[in-house]
């Protein structure tokens, strides 16, 4: 797959070129949601 080829390359730019950013955002929403919360869908 097409995805499974470029994701390492993409995981590489944004933590040189973009980490704080990219560190930042993943502890934001992590504050924003409770652990009851739902955030993918559930499989069926």
């Amino acid at each position: 797959m097409f995805w499974d080829k470029i994701s390492p390359l993409y995981d590489l730019f944004e933590n040189v070129y973009n980490g704080k950013v990219y560190t930042g955002t993943g502890k934001k929403v992590a504050e924003l949601i409770e652990p009851s919360d739902v955030v993918l869908e559930p499989q069926q």
